[in-house]
């Protein structure tokens, strides 16, 4: 008896030993303790993720961390990986101590996305690392910096082989088209002076590889005679007018034949602040967010044109083409909930001698928008910045002020200013 009660301890001993080993290999806090939602949310009082992506900070996001045992877990990302609303990665081996988790791996998103992800999670904060972001190739990244057109005036009348439709080259970087008579009648105006201005403003698009967006920009070119002085071509800007704009501001990706471009609201707002610009309050955050909540998950879907045609500006017969290699455009099934939103413009433009006019516009145009079937706006880009490039102004306002599209565009908006 004595012998079993010794073997029986001895058992128990074992069992103790091994059951304390097991514990100790997996040492950590109460899973139930990190088990949770983190977020960076401007909307969260009390932020406890910290995420980087691609080697810089990105807020406006959350991530779901779960564990059962302490051994692995389940991660959830929340619009991280570009195309992805929702990405789970299960089944992660984690390693514990005194205070926390860490681990470590690769993942692929459903998109064909690759990254490494590496991060540390402690009872109430969570530290994620996303590097090595590699998008899967797509007709946008085999090129992968966009410049836009210069605004150099009208070039020579050609005859489309396939059509047999005449048209003229336009080097206007803005696409516009609506199957509203009026709003269609200001398509020259819109093109000519949002071009002109988009070409001093904005020299390059950059698509990365990690699924950022980046641009070379500069602050908005000031012309003498209004409105009036945005259909000459603005002289050309050296290199050292733009600036590189910061990573994880806005993010794309492709599916079919649409770039999906998602905006990080809260990284824009945090970059205006820092820019020393109008504060803007939390309550109104709020609301944008809310209302382009799905331009936040899915992304601002653009329709991609590879092969630019002729097009009539004017509904008269009269077609222009646009100089360039791809257009991205929206429609209005994407951007006419915002139509409504148009009348607080208003409220925002800056004081000068154009706001009359822009104001006017404003008012004329926004009934006609929603009234519109068919609305398209976009951008034109090219693969190489433009070679011929005046020194001068003087040659090319002369050739556009005796153009057939530039006395167009003068007699519409003089019919405009009148009413």
């Amino acid at each position: 008896m004595k012998k079993i009660s010794i073997l029986l301890i001895s058992c128990l001993t074992g069992v103790s030993v091994f059951l304390t080993s097991c514990s100790e290999d997996h040492y950590g806090p109460e899973p139930v303790d990190v088990t949770a939602n983190y977020s960076n949310k401007l909307s969260n009082p009390n932020p406890n993720l910290n995420l980087t992506y691609s080697g810089e900070t990105m807020i406006g996001k959350s991530v779901d961390f779960s564990t059962v045992i302490g051994e692995t877990a389940n991660i959830t990302l929340y619009n991280i990986i570009p195309g992805d609303e929702a990405l789970k990665m299960t089944n992660i081996p984690i390693s514990g101590d005194k205070t926390g988790y860490s681990f470590t791996g690769n993942a692929t998103g459903t998109l064909g996305t690759s990254f490494k992800y590496a991060g540390r999670i402690e009872v109430g904060q969570f530290t994620l690392e996303i590097t090595d972001i590699q998008l899967a190739a797509n007709a946008i990244t085999t090129q992968r910096q966009w410049y836009t057109i210069p605004y150099t005036g009208e070039g020579e009348d050609e005859t489309d082989p396939s059509t047999g439709i005449e048209y003229t080259n336009a080097t206007y970087g803005v696409h516009f088209h609506s199957d509203n008579e009026n709003v269609s009648s200001l398509a020259g105006i819109v093109e000519a002076v949002a071009g002109n201005i988009l070409g001093s403003v904005l020299r390059s698009i950059n698509f990365c590889e990690d699924g950022n967006i980046t641009a070379r920009y500069a602050s908005m070119p000031q012309v003498e005679g209004g409105i009036f002085g945005y259909f000459m071509p603005l002289p050309i800007r050296p290199e050292s007018d733009y600036n590189l704009s910061p990573i994880n501001l806005a993010t794309y990706y492709i599916k079919g034949n649409s770039l999906y471009v998602i905006p990080n609201i809260e990284m824009i707002f945090k970059q205006l602040q820092s820019n020393k610009t109008r504060a803007i309050s939390v309550t109104d955050m709020k609301e944008i967010l809310e209302l382009i909540d799905r331009w936040l998950t899915t992304g601002i879907r653009f329709n991609i044109v590879s092969e630019i045609k002729p097009e009539s500006l004017f509904n008269d017969g009269s077609y222009i083409k646009h100089t360039g290699d791809m257009m991205l455009y929206v429609d209005k099934s994407e951007v006419g909930i915002l139509f409504n939103l148009l009348p607080l413009l208003k409220d925002v433009i800056p004081d000068s001698d154009m706001k009359e006019t822009l104001v006017q516009l404003l008012d004329m145009l926004v009934p006609e928008l929603i009234a519109s079937k068919v609305f398209e706006l976009g951008i034109v880009l090219q693969k190489e910045y433009s070679a011929e490039i005046p020194e001068t102004t003087e040659t090319p306002a002369l050739l556009r002020s005796n153009s057939r599209t530039y006395q167009k565009n003068m007699e519409l908006l003089n019919k405009v200013l009148k009413k």
